[in-house]
């Protein structure tokens, strides 16, 4: 233990960054859950670097994030029973009051591991939060408007006074190909109840809601619960 650790111990000076996390930059905030959350977002280097752009179930950034440039293909179709068949070629469910035979789907309401962008980029100790997860950092957590080395953001005060920083980052569609200081919007792993779009929580006003698949939002990270 070196000269600065031993005193940090002495006077409990402790970094941020909880030292007996399981993983380095995993942050206990002291949740109800247990839920240990990353101390930055996916292809970032530094807390208040706002990393990268992903679709939902997509694993790496692009230029356009747009409903032709998405990985998963919505395919509209007629059956020969004069019939439409629609939805996205992978998680898809049923969201109207219409026979099976009508809307193909595979029930499929969290991304697999190989469609999660945080256990694809950090490995399989990360993987992208629930809606639970995103309701409970927004309902536990005091947030706090701030800035951290000249970024702007919010700081999300857990119950035990350890906090994680959220620099503002906004959004990216095929109608604003770059929002900036336009609020932080975070993917959880989680579709929405309708299957056009998934989970996300907004920092700004700790609501959690959905927005279109194909956008491209960033990603916070937790450590995998089913690694325990």
């Amino acid at each position: 233990m070196s000269f600065i650790k031993f005193i940090k111990s002495l006077f409990n000076l402790n970094d941020n960054v909880k030292t007996d996390s399981p993983i380095e930059g995993a942050v206990d905030l002291g949740l109800p859950s247990g839920t240990l959350w990353a101390n930055r977002n996916i292809g970032a280097n530094t807390p208040e670097e706002k990393g990268n752009f992903f679709a939902w179930g997509e694993t790496e950034p692009k230029h356009i994030y747009s409903m032709k440039t998405y990985k998963y293909e919505y395919i509209s179709k007629v059956n020969d029973d004069h019939r439409v068949s629609e939805g996205y070629i992978k998680y898809w469910k049923p969201f109207r009051r219409l026979k099976k035979e009508v809307y193909e789907w595979d029930n499929k309401v969290i991304l697999d591991p190989e469609d999660d962008v945080a256990t694809v980029k950090w490995g399989t100790d990360w993987c992208m939060p629930t809606r639970e997860e995103l309701k409970e950092l927004g309902d536990f957590c005091i947030w706090e408007k701030t800035k951290l080395n000249g970024v702007e953001g919010y700081k999300a005060i857990g119950p035990n006074n350890r906090f994680i920083f959220f620099p503002t980052a906004g959004l990216q569609n095929d109608h604003c190909p770059y929002v900036q200081d336009s609020g932080i919007y975070l993917w959880s792993k989680s579709l929405s109840y309708t299957p056009q779009r998934a989970y996300i929580m907004c920092c700004c006003d700790q609501i959690v809601e959905s927005e279109l698949r194909y956008q491209g939002l960033t990603v916070r990270a937790v450590v995998n619960k089913k690694n325990d």
